[in-house]
């Protein structure tokens, strides 16, 4: 599970995809030198070592 302070590590980071334009809309820019992106089914914001500094857990239900 992902955490404060955990390093995303570089055979782990191909992993990482850049959140909607939509969704960086509804939460503001990332401070410079910060990014976010969906990994491992939450959005994370990380500095330029990949160190995870928040996260959002996404839980999504698809049903009628």
């Amino acid at each position: 599970p992902i955490a404060y302070g955990y390093v995303i590590a570089p055979r782990y980071r191909s992993y990482c995809r850049p959140i909607p334009v939509v969704l960086v809309r509804e939460l503001g820019p990332p401070p410079p030198g910060y990014r976010y992106y969906l990994f491992n089914g939450d959005v994370v914001l990380v500095d330029d070592g990949y160190r995870v500094q928040d996260f959002i857990h996404l839980d999504i239900n698809i049903g009628l």
